[in-house]
């Protein structure tokens, strides 16, 4: 019987791969009281699963007495190394060559790779690399880092029809789906609801983005002000929704706009690791120009290769 015994950090899908990909029959999430949110919300995606909560996440003679004491025994056990702090990494790494153990990685960025490693003549030696195949949707994604949420669709005005921004959505929607994305448009957490609504959220592969969609102001002295304030309030929801506590440090961002960006705008953009895509040529109720489309696909395709 195999279990795999994994380090909880703040990041779940490190987590969540390795065991859709190996199908262990048991999981152990070792969590500390900073992390067991995280936990909780794996325990539910995770069949045969459970929770074994540190006392100490940052004490390595601590951390290793408790994972000897939990779990030192004939079972055959796996370790995932991928989550948790350093001191538990480190202190399972040495419970792991104590005992034996195989261990894991999982490389997260753009592709997924899952190193495994086995000790021999108790060194450390790579067993085996795999690339792995798509494992999740965007509804486990969501799930896994914010719970529970809501889809309420493209935006609309107040009497519940679909307006200018909402039609800019549905067409860069339309667009991704057309290149085999999947796309889900208005996704509001539970958590935190008032303050968070995903324009768009996309996936290919293991591989998640959101995207920020902005109209814009047209580019005249007329509208200065209110271009520059708006596309800044539009940078600060896109940085609050890929935080860590939210979407995660994995999601890629993405700033979709019909007009051209404010040079200073695009300085804090860049800063905070967004992609900029201006569509310049985008007219309402029409179909996105096909150099428009080119530049929307290869700019977000670069981020998922």
């Amino acid at each position: 019987m195999t279990t795999l015994i994994n380090l909880i950090g703040e990041q779940p899908i490190p987590i969540l791969l390795p065991v859709r990909y190996l199908k262990p029959e048991n999981v152990i999430l070792v969590c500390s009281d900073t992390t067991k949110d995280v936990a909780l919300r794996l325990e539910k995606m995770i069949p045969n699963s459970s929770l074994f909560n540190i006392i100490e996440a940052y004490n390595i003679v601590e951390i290793t007495e408790e994972l000897q004491k939990k779990f030192a025994s004939n079972e055959h056990y796996m370790i995932n190394l991928s989550g948790g702090t350093k001191p538990m990494s480190i202190a399972a790494y040495d419970f792991a060559k104590k005992f034996n153990y195989p261990l894991i990685y999982l490389q997260s960025e753009k592709t997924t790779q899952l190193y495994r490693y086995h000790f021999q003549d108790n060194e450390l030696a790579v067993k085996k690399i795999d690339s792995l195949p798509e494992l999740i949707t965007i509804d486990d994604y969501l799930k896994a880092h914010v719970g529970e949420y809501i889809i309420e669709g493209p935006h609309k005005n107040e009497s519940g029809i679909i307006d200018d921004s909402g039609m800019f959505e549905q067409t860069l929607a339309k667009i991704l789906q057309k290149h085999n994305f999947e796309v889900q448009c208005g996704v509001r957490p539970k958590r935190g609801a008032k303050q968070i609504e995903i324009d768009l959220i996309i996936r290919r592969g293991n591989n998640i983005g959101i995207i920020e969609a902005k109209l814009g102001f047209p580019n005249t002295s007329q509208f200065a002000k209110e271009k520059e304030s708006g596309q800044k309030r539009g940078l600060d929801q896109l940085a609050m929704e890929g935080a860590r506590e939210y979407l995660g440090i994995y999601a890629e961002k993405f700033y979709v706009t019909a007009k051209r960006l404010d040079p200073r705008i695009r300085q804090l953009a860049v800063s905070r690791k967004m992609t900029i895509i201006e569509l310049e040529n985008y007219q309402p109720n029409r179909p996105l120009q096909n150099t428009d489309e080119q530049i929307l696909m290869s700019k977000i395709k670069e981020k998922f290769s």
